[in-house]
């Protein structure tokens, strides 16, 4: 879990504060149900217990029967864990969230009726809750739903700021300018997921949105508007090829005709 955890950019330094030789297995974290840092929500479902119907795959959690049973047993570690998950789905469930799912294949030992984790593995997929009742049933389902916010869904360049690959800042002298974030929203609402110059879908992210490029087909630098009728959304590859490769100009009037039928259509 802590490997999963840590491939998807939280912090997983406090595990490591743990005087046995794997710290994976610090007992503080490794048992708990749920997880949430850096806006990302991670939660452990059992695989044999996800559901399919109609092509629709989702998982139907009572926390709140799990709670009081954990309470007529006095498992207070599994209370913690339940109100820690409970709490968590519910933020994700209000801020309508992706969710990401970490499958979980069980064993259960002989003359036992407890599960054991037997291994672990990230859903490629993100998730939504879909349906979220405090005192009932809290319904995940695996995809993404439409009626996410757009930064749930997409993601372009400008998003992650802290990722460890941007250059440290330092004070420089100049100007710069300043892109709308509702005109990127906008760009990235109206590609639907694919490159709008090569058709190829945008890569899923380790957070579970589709990474597209917003680019600008006048550039900025050339007086170009800052609005939807200049701003365009393309893979990282196609992006680069627009401002650097010989066919620039070529890959430029294509995008002008892309737009002009995309706006066309839309006004039908």
């Amino acid at each position: 879990m802590m490997s999963i955890l840590q491939d998807l950019g939280m912090d997983v330094s406090d595990w490591r504060k743990y005087k046995g030789r794997y710290p994976s297995k610090n007992p503080k974290y490794c048992y708990k149900w749920a997880f949430q840092d850096n806006n990302v929500a991670v939660v452990n479902v059992w695989l044999s217990e996800v559901k399919s119907r109609r092509g629709t795959i989702y998982r139907e959690l009572d926390l709140f029967r799990a709670k009081q049973q954990a309470i007529r047993d006095k498992a207070s570690k599994i209370v913690s864990h339940a109100n820690e998950m409970l709490d968590i789905l519910q933020k994700v469930y209000e801020s309508k969230a992706i969710l990401r799912v970490v499958l979980c294949e069980e064993s259960v030992p002989h003359n036992s009726t407890r599960k054991n984790v037997r291994g672990r593995v990230l859903d490629p997929a993100p998730w939504h809750v879909a349906e979220f009742n405090p005192n009932g049933v809290i319904k995940i389902v695996r995809g993404i739903s439409q009626s996410m916010n757009v930064r749930s869904r997409h993601e372009d360049q400008f998003d992650r700021g802290d990722d460890s690959r941007t250059p440290k800042k330092k004070d420089v002298s100049g100007s710069a300018f300043v892109r709308d974030p509702k005109v990127r929203d906008a760009a990235l609402l109206e590609a639907k997921g694919y490159c709008q110059c090569c058709d190829e879908p945008g890569f899923i992210t380790k957070y579970g949105t589709i990474y597209l490029e917003t680019h600008h087909i006048v550039p900025l630098s050339m007086n170009g508007s800052d609005n939807i009728l200049n701003v365009i959304a393309l893979c990282p590859n196609c992006h680069m090829k627009a401002h650097h490769s010989a066919e620039c100009d070529k890959i430029t009037d294509r995008l002008i005709r892309v737009k002009r039928k995309t706006i066309a259509s839309s006004q039908c």
